[in-house]
């Protein structure tokens, strides 16, 4: 796994110095080699984190010494080897032995059709010197980062927005959409970036850019239509056997490596199956697996995941949560490029960090719930058609009294929050209510936190960033109209960015066999009760797994990984955090009195503010961000390109 960074001047000015200082910001995503190259106003810089092909040849950026092409590449494509036959049985020769190269050749000789080619993750740039064009593209699933500003006068593209920003010295301002945004949901979605004017390249698209100023968006995949085209399968059992197939695939493909590798497990089914997988077909290997545990046992997976380690032979290492964890939230969250509320990510780069200690490359459990289902939240969607006959003046009522008679437990995820949560949508269309199950502040709410002279965040409406995706798939169940934009919103925006940020924060390459385009596609194909049925998701997952595993592991409650921020706002870092979300950076966009009313709540335990209260942290950690002043090694920068 890699970093990349750029800046292409139609001009053909010279930006080596910026794109070093670009580049040597993403060091901890690639710590092993950098290079930075100018072709002609084309600067193309790389960080490299070793895991195919361990030589010096197999650098980046890489230049083809026909066309004079330049490409600069975040990823794997875990299918190389068998493009790369397919490439040698049309005559093209190879000097190295990794992915990147085969990519790089495809690319030259098929131009933008051999990305339907790819299995992988992935996000590169390609610099075609002839026509002057640069080709921005990212991965199916949208695994890997890319990012990007356009001007007139050039575009400058990299793997993380602190490096991004670097080539900014003007002042910059924040777009209120995003920000009403990550204040709804805890994340800034589709193609919005906290910061006005920079761009993400969406999931499974080509962006081309000219010399002339023009683009063009190209989408080359469409998970829609994956939900639509549905094979004929006679039985549950034989998707159950197609399941495994593919599954079993998916992770062989993982298990290339040339650097030692394990798995991230939890207590949960979708980790034990990567896990499973990844035993059986490493038989002669010993496999370690890695935890995160929490000194709150509500919270507490340990147990669980000790059990499946034993079941299935692996070796399994344990780490232990506090909260005094939080003191060092400045250090965790300087990684994330933009503010992200999702708990998960305190456990995740320490857990990140635990299996880096003993491995470069680790296979999680990621996407198991989009494709099967898995959320609480289909079920409160399922639920939610028969809710709504209540009558809307009875709304708020029933909403005081669960209120009264569920009071705040401060533990995981439980029925107090759930039916909270529930009955407050109550009166909301289907598909806002399903925005709503994940939400933190809703309109009224954003309107007291910030203050009055930010009134364009105020007003926009963050439900209009995915009712398109809504739009997009009005034609499909409600299960899997929800899986879908679970997909193309709360999955690419909020836990891949997560997995992303946390793990190349170490340098750890995390890989997700769930989120093979293949398998993706056959979730997507079978019809949606073998998914979900009576109030139950996975249940196709939990059929094969039956085969599999004992049923202790298989009818294992769904139990979520996050931290508990709730119980720990409440201990020893309770001032820290206080003084932090309410210090002078968040007082020029939040209302101190509404912040200060969320803590005296949540202090005296009258209501369960966590969540939002960790949202504001999130926010005042990434303010003091200052991202012209980040650095990483320039020492071992080399100004020098890979020919191939």
């Amino acid at each position: 796994m890699c970093g990349i960074a750029g800046v292409i001047r139609w001009d053909g000015k010279d930006e080596t110095e910026i794109v070093a200082e670009m580049t040597a910001a993403l060091a901890h995503r690639g710590p092993d080699a950098g290079a930075v190259i100018n072709l002609s106003g084309a600067t193309m810089g790389h960080r490299r984190l070793s895991v195919l092909d361990m030589a010096d040849t197999a650098n980046q950026p890489m230049i083809e010494s026909e066309s004079g092409a330049c490409i600069v590449f975040n990823g794997e494509i875990y299918n190389y080897r068998e493009l790369r036959k397919q490439l040698e049985e049309k005559g093209v020769r190879f000097r190295t032995n990794g992915d990147t190269e085969v990519l790089f050749k495809g690319l030259v000789r098929f131009g933008t059709a051999w990305l339907e080619k790819l299995s992988g993750m992935f996000a590169f740039a390609f610099w075609n010197p002839r026509s002057r064009q640069l080709m921005l593209a990212r991965d199916r699933l949208g695994k890997k980062p890319l990012y990007f500003r356009s001007t007139g006068t050039e575009i400058a593209f990299a793997s993380e927005l602190t490096s991004l920003r670097i080539r900014s010295r003007t002042d910059e301002k924040i777009d209120p959409a995003a920000l009403s945004s990550y204040l709804a949901v805890g994340y800034t979605p589709t193609s919005r970036c906290i910061i006005s004017g920079v761009e993400k390249v969406p999931p499974a698209t080509f962006l081309t850019f000219n010399a002339d100023g023009t683009r063009q968006v190209n989408q080359y995949w469409n998970l829609a239509d994956a939900y639509r085209n549905k094979p004929v399968r006679r039985r549950p059992d034989e998707a159950a056997e197609e399941l495994g197939t593919l599954l079993d695939d998916a992770v062989r493909q993982r298990l290339v490596s040339d650097v030692p590798l394990g798995t991230l497990l939890s207590g949960g089914l979708d980790s034990a199956a990567i896990t499973e997988s990844t035993a059986r077909l490493l038989p002669d290997n010993r496999i370690e697996s890695f935890t995160m545990d929490f000194e709150d046992q509500s919270h507490s997976e340990a147990a669980a995941a000790a059990e499946t380690a034993r079941v299935l032979g692996v070796g399994n290492t344990v780490e232990t949560m506090t909260g005094d964890v939080m003191r060092g939230f400045l250090d965790i969250t300087r990684f994330l490029d933009e503010p992200l509320a999702d708990t998960s990510i305190v456990p995740t780069f320490h857990l990140a960090r635990m299996a880096r200690q003993n491995m470069t490359v680790a296979l999680a459990g990621d996407g198991g719930d989009e494709l099967f289902a898995g959320y609480v939240t289909h079920a409160a969607n399922h639920l939610h058609r028969y809710a709504r006959l209540t009558p809307t003046a009875l709304g708020t009522p029933i909403q005081r009294l669960a209120a009264t008679l569920l009071p705040p437990r401060f533990g995981k995820v439980g029925i107090d929050y759930k039916v909270n949560r529930f009955v407050g949508a109550l009166n909301l269309p289907r598909e806002r209510a399903h925005y709503h199950w994940r939400g933190l502040f809703d309109h009224r709410d954003r309107v007291a936190l910030l203050k009055s002279d930010h009134g364009a965040a105020r007003d926009h409406d963050p439900f209009t960033d995915i009712d398109p995706f809504f739009a997009e798939s009005n034609d499909l169940p409600p299960i899997e109209q929800t899986s879908f934009v679970d997909f193309k919103s709360w999955l690419v925006d909020d836990i891949l960015v997560k997995t992303d940020r946390m793990s190349m924060a170490h340098g750890l390459e995390i890989r997700s066999p769930f989120l093979d385009h293949r398998l993706v596609e056959f979730a997507a194909g079978l019809p949606a009760r073998w998914k979900f049925n009576r109030l139950k998701g996975k249940r196709i997952l939990r059929h094969y797994l039956s085969q599999q595993l004992p049923a202790a592991i298989t009818k294992r409650r769904k139990a979520g990984f996050n931290a508990p921020v709730s119980r720990w706002f409440t201990g020893r870092v309770s001032g820290e955090m206080q003084a932090l979300t309410m210090d002078g950076a968040m007082q020029t966009w939040f209302e101190r009195p509404f912040i200060q009313a969320l803590w005296d709540d949540h202090l005296a335990q009258r209501k369960d503010n966590g969540f939002r209260l960790f949202a504001l942290a999130a926010f005042a950690a990434w303010l003091t961000l200052d991202p012209h002043s980040v650095s990483g090694k320039r020492s071992d920068i080399k100004f020098e390109a890979t020919k191939v």
